[in-house]
């Protein structure tokens, strides 16, 4: 019996040593069953060779306690690193990245869960491409607060990123990527003071340093959900965001040619009135499409926004509902 239990002990650690290890990072805040959710897609995770990092940031609950409660059988393989005051996600983000000893950086928010295959997935891509490659995502799947598909986030962008991206190309959230830590240390870890959009930004840094691949498949299961503070975050993005990514990357994107920088611009709109239709500010709405029109009209996405922006409340609602329709 004591023989067995030492020889399956000894291939584990056998089978991990060519194992990279990958560093999970998930920052938390007042979201207990959720990051126990978050936690578990981890700890079933086919790849083993993982450190797994939870940052609380100061929430309202016991978090180090609640994980051991819940995961008693794994507590000794989670480290629970805890802010002392709120700090914000990206800073717990840094936290945990700074913490991590592994290869690889995993992110993942603590209302979302991978499958059970996307860090084996993850490390295989990295494998097969060459060192250029330092960021390697996923697909998603978008899922309500009761589960309800909400659609899909597919990307296959790949190789140089950079004018992509600045052009108004989507990758992927946080939840789907993982980085070389190499990479991080030369383009930085998140930046704190990125008001919204943040997993945009990081990108546009690290595409500067690294190449990206994607693994085409729906790895990772994203809630969405509207929340009472979107008010909030569109007085944000239009007083903070916006200046910040125009200052900081308007002249990146017009490096990459004038007709980037208007796309650039466009995008940025675009966010903007999106985010102001979702609420129903539909004059708001109208003051960013034509913005994002006058900047570069031919793309479908502007075009939409500035047709919804104008036939109010009764386009809208009939888009969505029929959206919904189809991914459901």
């Amino acid at each position: 019996m004591i023989v067995r239990l030492f020889d399956k002990v000894i291939l584990i650690w056998v089978l991990n040593m060519d194992q990279n290890k990958v560093s999970v990072i998930i920052p938390t805040y007042n979201r207990p069953d959720l990051l126990l959710d978050a936690v578990e897609s981890v700890i079933k995770q086919t790849y083993k060779n993982i450190e797994l990092i939870v940052v609380d940031d100061n929430s309202d609950q016991n978090i180090q306690n609640i994980v051991e409660n819940n995961m008693s059988g794994y507590s000794k393989s989670i480290e629970v690193l805890t802010h002392n005051k709120n700090m914000g996600q990206n800073q717990a983000r840094n936290t945990g990245i700074k913490k991590s000893s592994g290869e690889y950086i995993a992110l993942l928010d603590d209302d979302d869960v991978w499958k059970e295959e996307k860090i084996e997935k993850q490390v295989k891509k990295f494998k097969q491409c060459s060192d250029c490659v330092g960021a390697v995502y996923t697909w998603q799947r978008y899922v309500d607060s009761n589960d309800n598909p909400r659609g899909y986030n597919r990307s296959n962008a790949r190789g140089d990123v950079t004018k992509y991206i600045l052009s108004g190309g989507s990758i992927c959230p946080t939840s789907s990527i993982m980085v070389k830590k190499t990479f991080i240390e030369k383009a930085g870890m998140l930046d704190p003071e990125c008001p919204t959009w943040t997993d945009k930004e990081w990108y546009i840094r690290l595409s500067q340093y690294c190449e990206f691949e994607p693994v085409c498949e729906p790895l990772v299961i994203r809630r969405v959900y509207e929340t009472d503070n979107m008010s909030q975050k569109l007085e944000l993005k239009i007083n903070q965001s916006l200046p910040y990514f125009i200052d900081k990357y308007e002249e990146l994107a017009l490096e990459h040619g004038y007709i980037t920088k208007r796309k650039f611009l466009a995008e940025l709109y675009a966010l903007v009135g999106y985010t102001a239709l979702t609420k129903k500010r539909y004059s708001v709405a109208r003051k960013y499409s034509i913005l994002c029109m006058y900047m570069y009209p031919f793309k479908l996405r502007n075009i939409t926004l500035f047709i919804l922006s104008f036939s109010g409340e009764i386009g809208y609602t009939f888009v969505r509902k029929t959206k919904r329709m189809i991914n459901g």
